[in-house]
């Protein structure tokens, strides 16, 4: 009678381990996506905040002037490539 007790609380114990082996397995995969969504929200925002503001154009101002100013600076960097 008490093998067979001592046996049915030894299953019970085994059972417990598992148990417990499987919710801290639950707990670190919980704590380990909490951690990456809690990143990636972190670099998607910061990056967001970062952009620059986006605006129609970049140049101001009359561009007749600068025309060929900007072709030779163009030419100049098609060149040393």
């Amino acid at each position: 009678m008490e093998g067979d007790i001592k046996q049915q609380l030894e299953a019970i114990i085994d059972g417990y381990d598992e148990w417990f082996e499987c919710r801290r397995r639950r707990r670190a995969n919980v704590l380990r996506s909490a951690t990456l969504i809690v990143a990636v929200a972190l670099c998607v925002g910061s990056a967001a905040w970062l952009m620059p503001q986006r605006s129609d154009t970049y140049v101001t101002g009359s561009l007749g002037c600068c025309t060929a100013e900007a072709c030779s600076h163009v030419s100049v960097m098609l060149a040393s490539l």
